[in-house]
């Protein structure tokens, strides 16, 4: 991956809508957090929506940020147990792949879409197993449909690390199923909304161009080189009019 587009999708750009959106972004969170998540009767969380969305409008960073706010201000009573921590680790992964993915072209498409949303599911199920298993012996106080599916395994003689994976990647894996379709539909049903506005276009559509050499390189970073060249051909252009102007005037006091 070219260092320039490494760089473009590392960074943040504060401008006022982005400060706008940001609480914005965190309270998505935290409304499915209050309402959805400990609901007993729906079976997923859904309290990532806003850190996805933080991280189609401002990269990987500004999800992982909003991520970390979430968490803070979700467990502030609890922020340091071991549990805490852990999924702060991962919902830092989940966005910052997810921002990522985003960024070099993965939400064009439906196809990309999908494509998307298994890279993000694998991150989401590789941390949450091994943290349930670990801390909660398998269970997910968070989720009683996944526990009760858990403990189906269990009787039907399931050894427990394949039935926490089972019981904990079938909810992981629909519940970033619907939040990234969900956004992926909002983002391109309302595109003229969010073009307008943020400018879309731009921030899910980085091309990257392969080089004849193999070397992936960005529309962007051509046209800086060239605007590069440009500004180094003017700079030398001024420099030889001043050696002009400098051997004129030599040659002016030389004739005096």
């Amino acid at each position: 991956m070219d260092k320039y587009v490494l760089k473009q999708i590392g960074t943040v750009n504060w401008t006022k809508k982005m400060m706008i959106l940001f609480p914005i972004c965190v309270l998505i969170n935290l409304l499915g957090d209050w309402t959805i998540t400990y609901m007993p009767s729906f079976p997923l969380w859904l309290n990532n929506i806003g850190t996805l969305f933080g991280g189609v409008f401002g990269g990987p960073l500004y999800g992982v940020i909003v991520g970390v706010v979430y968490e803070i201000i979700a467990n502030c009573t609890d922020f340091f147990h071991a549990s805490v921590i852990i999924f702060m680790i991962c919902n830092i992964s989940v966005a910052a792949i997810f921002g990522f993915m985003v960024r070099i072209g993965f939400f064009r498409t439906i196809k990309g879409m999908f494509t998307t949303t298994l890279v993000v599911a694998f991150v989401d199920v590789a941390v949450h197993v091994p943290t349930s298993l670990a801390l909660y012996g398998g269970e997910c106080p968070s989720n009683q449909a996944v526990t009760n599916l858990y403990y189906q395994l269990l009787d039907r003689m399931v050894n427990r690390p394949l039935a926490v994976l089972i019981s904990r990647g079938i909810f992981e894996i629909a519940d970033d199923i619907i939040m990234i379709a969900l956004i992926y539909a909002v983002i391109h049903v309302f595109w003229g909304f969010w073009d307008k506005h943020f400018n879309m276009s731009d921030l899910i559509k980085i091309k990257l161009d392969i080089a004849n050499d193999g070397e992936v390189v960005s529309t962007e970073r051509k046209l800086e080189e060239a605007q590069s060249k440009i500004d180094n051909m003017k700079s030398e252009i001024d420099r030889l009019k001043n050696e002009m102007e400098k051997a004129e005037r030599e040659l002016k006091t030389k004739k005096q």
